[in-house]
């Protein structure tokens, strides 16, 4: 079973849904160690986002606005 499986895009929408129908449950994920490590290293942010298509138009569409506010 590959990551592109039904079954792991489902249960990334179970939890996707999960964490926007339950705030309590994003704020025990954000304090879990593990996560709060990942997310204090750059490098492993940048890879994570820049890996993603959809966080790659986000960051170009910020980076877009914010060079156009800095005119």
């Amino acid at each position: 079973m590959g990551l592109g499986s039904g079954n792991f895009m489902e249960m990334q929408q179970n939890m996707q849904r999960e964490i926007l129908s339950n705030p309590e449950t994003l704020r025990n994920m954000m304090d879990n160690p593990l996560v709060q490590s990942l997310m204090s290293n750059p490098d492993y942010m940048r890879q994570i986002l820049t890996s993603n298509p959809q966080m790659q138009q986000l960051l170009e569409v910020g980076n877009l606005c914010y060079t156009s506010m800095e005119l």
